[in-house]
């Protein structure tokens, strides 16, 4: 009976501690398996956190090119800096790029800048032409911002013999201005009007089928012809006087199918740094 009993109570530990052990594997496998997650989790967030790191540093040097191309054409430094090929004012079809002098961020970035045709309806001209209705000063046109309205401006020296008509005339509008509906003077006039979005904002254009220029012009009797359009814009900014540009197409006389605001020029600004490309249209008039 006591040798029994001995055996019951031997076997009875010996159960124990193979569950204790049992117990300790179980732990030991579960830790084991946690340290490898987090372990995981910890190098995939700092893979990560480089990533997002290295994407920052590229997008705050792609951001300085932008506002390196701006300086240099806010200071005329574009016939300067674009030698190779020289920069033409009225190439619309070119660009020219170039690269910041210093790394930024570690980075070397680059920038192209190009001469932007604004003129929706208007297929792109040869430097030759824009360049020789701009000097012949036939048709030239203007905006300004007035007490309550926005003006376009066009005055037109004709000819004898000289028969305009206008086929359109539209305007663009830089990034934070907006056309207010049915607020031109030309809403009864035009065939229709369109508002189209167009280099980082939108474009109105008023359309017309053949319509006489000295109907549109404030005295037909006097030269030049002058003809004035008004509008009216609203914008989220403080900048009440925005660089637009204006622009009409004609028929009727051959030299002149076309002008255009000149005097303001817009520009495309595309910055790149590593994999990260930043796009700005900027005017300046």
């Amino acid at each position: 009976m006591f040798h029994l009993m001995n055996y019951l109570q031997n076997r009875k530990g010996r159960g124990q501690k193979g569950s204790v052990l049992a117990l300790v594997l179980v732990m030991f496998l579960v830790g084991s398996s946690l340290c490898v997650i987090l372990l995981q989790s910890s190098v995939s967030g700092m893979v990560t956190g480089k990533v997002y790191e290295n994407k920052a540093a590229e997008l705050y040097a792609a951001d300085a090119g932008i506002e390196d191309a701006r300086w240099i054409i806010k200071y005329d430094y574009l016939d300067t800096l674009l030698t190779s090929p020289g920069y033409k004012y009225y190439n619309f079809t070119s660009d020219w790029t170039y690269s910041t002098s210093e790394l930024i961020n570690g980075e070397n970035v680059t920038i192209t800048i190009e001469n932007v045709w604004i003129p929706v309806d208007i297929p792109v001209p040869t430097e030759i032409e824009a360049r020789t209705i701009v000097e012949a000063e036939k048709l030239i046109i203007t905006s300004a911002n007035g007490s309550s309205d926005y003006n376009i401006i066009i005055t037109y020296f004709p000819e004898v013999g000289d028969n305009l008509d206008v086929e359109s005339i539209g305007v663009w509008l830089p990034r934070g201005f907006h056309y207010v509906s049915g607020s031109s003077n030309l809403e009864a006039l035009a065939d229709n009007i369109t508002v189209v979005s167009h280099a980082g904002n939108e474009a109105v254009i008023w359309n017309f089928s053949a319509y006489p220029y000295e109907y549109l012009a404030i005295d037909p009797n006097v030269s030049p012809e002058i003809v004035q359009i008004t509008f009216q814009l609203e914008s989220e900014l403080s900048d009440a006087d925005p660089d637009t540009v204006a622009w009409i197409t004609t028929s009727g006389v051959a030299d002149i199918p076309f002008s255009w605001e000149s005097d303001v020029k817009v520009y495309k600004a595309t910055s790149i740094a590593g994999t990260t490309a930043i796009e700005a249209w900027m005017a300046k008039s």
